[in-house]
């Protein structure tokens, strides 16, 4: 019993450290938007490279603070389907995805719904249903 708890609080607390956490909170199979590739759009400007960078990493503070200083940056669209709502349910945090809708996110993306879609292959049905309920 000594041994089960090191070992569960050590697993808690790498969990949070794992950049590939997200991955877990979605139906295996399913494709998450990658950081390199959305960072390659072309176009994309410094503090939308900051805002995607916040979003991949989880940071919560840091995106509601971007999106303060310009809210118009949930609205931008990044090509190849990716948009910043997209990015936020991809982060897997409750947190972002309000934020990021707070400030205007289109809810069906570029159109095609991979929001939606995201949320709804996410394990916890929160995420669906919060798009669902703002109007997605």
């Amino acid at each position: 019993m000594r041994r089960a708890l090191p070992t569960f609080a050590s697993a808690i607390l790498t969990m949070s450290c794992v950049p590939e956490a997200p991955a877990a909170c979605f139906a295996p199979g399913t494709e998450l938007p990658e950081r390199a590739a959305v960072l390659a759009v072309p176009g994309v400007g410094e503090t939308a490279r900051m805002l995607i960078d916040a979003l991949f990493a989880g940071n919560a503070g840091d995106v509601r603070a971007l999106l303060v200083r310009d809210p118009a940056l949930a609205r931008l669209q990044l090509g190849g389907g990716a948009d910043m709502l997209s990015l936020a349910v991809t982060s897997c945090r409750p947190e972002i995805v309000d934020a990021v809708i707070a400030a205007g996110a289109p809810l069906d993306g570029d159109g095609k719904g991979l929001p939606l879609i995201l949320a709804l292959r996410a394990r916890d049905p929160w995420f669906a249903e919060r798009l669902l309920k703002a109007g997605a």
